[in-house]
């Protein structure tokens, strides 16, 4: 348990509902979210105050909405962007061979609409050009307190390859 605990505080900070800023990237309904909004009502008569945050997914791009009092224990996602150089791809499979900055290999999947991109623009024979793909990483809820690292191709470029 106390190895779980290591690797998820790793991937997330906690924090509370008020203590959110705009821009920051939260965990919202299990989602690693870039915070679009936050409005903070006025406490009640007898309640505490309501938080209600809208973010957008930064793997998806889907807008989640949620609702919580301002002193409620929520989380603070550390993401990470990787760029890796392109070395093929299979597309029966929708994998990358990528080599990173120590020039080990590395599997990245792209099945999601970037990734598919990719694939169609992708072009073997294209010696002249060296592609770059840009890797978006974040940490993922898959139970309560349980955070899984899930990674998605966010972005490719193409660049003049050096002379040898």
């Amino acid at each position: 348990m106390a190895d779980d605990d290591q690797v998820g505080n790793a991937m997330v900070q906690p924090c509370t509902a008020g203590d959110l800023k705009k821009n920051t990237v939260a965990i919202i309904k299990g989602h690693p979210c870039k915070v679009m909004e936050i409005r903070v009502s006025k406490t009640g008569k007898h309640g505490h105050a309501k938080c209600s945050i809208t973010g957008v997914d930064v793997l998806t791009g889907k807008k989640y909405t949620d609702v919580q009092p301002s002193h409620a224990p929520m989380y603070i996602a550390n993401c990470e962007k990787r760029e890796y150089q392109l070395m093929d791809i299979n597309k029966a499979d929708l994998t990358a061979s990528c080599l990173d900055d120590n020039t080990d290999t590395v599997t990245v999947n792209l099945d999601n609409d970037e990734g598919k991109r990719l694939v169609e623009e992708y072009d073997p024979d294209d010696a002249d050009n060296d592609v770059f793909v840009t890797v978006m990483s974040a940490p993922e809820e898959i139970s309560e307190n349980v955070f899984v690292r899930k990674e998605q191709v966010s972005g490719f470029k193409k660049q003049k390859g050096q002379p040898v």
